[in-house]
């Protein structure tokens, strides 16, 4: 195209998919982004979006959450090995304090990307 931008279609989702979008009635923007996530992403967002105000902008904190977990979900490089990048970004989205941050830092890297992939704080 003369514009230069590609024409990226989002490809249909799997009944699971499916599923949820209507479960919890996402706009079109929000299954887009759905889609548009890595598998094992998409799994986390799934697993883990439940929240307590059903009476809110959905479609909003959906988005907020699903950017949250792509953003914290470790990235492998070329050669196997994890991108740091994702512990000092997981480290400062969560205002994690010193001492936090000095434990985070102590774990092997299998431990630190399970934490980084895994962590759900319940709001409170």
């Amino acid at each position: 195209e003369a514009s230069g931008v590609e024409s990226r279609r989002t490809p249909a989702p799997s009944r699971q998919q499916e599923s949820f979008i209507r479960s919890w009635g996402l706009q079109p923007q929000a299954q887009e982004l759905l889609l548009s996530l890595e598998p094992a992403v998409q799994q986390v967002v799934m697993d883990k979006f439940s929240p307590k105000n059903k009476h809110v902008d959905i479609t909003g904190l959906f988005c907020r959450f699903a950017a949250s977990v792509a953003h914290a979900h470790p990235h492998r490089q070329e050669d196997g090995s994890w991108d740091g990048s994702d512990l000092q970004d997981f480290i400062v989205s969560w205002g994690l304090n010193e001492a936090n941050e000095e434990l985070l830092m102590s774990l092997e890297s299998n431990a630190q990307q399970t934490v980084i992939a895994q962590f759900a704080p319940k709001g409170g």
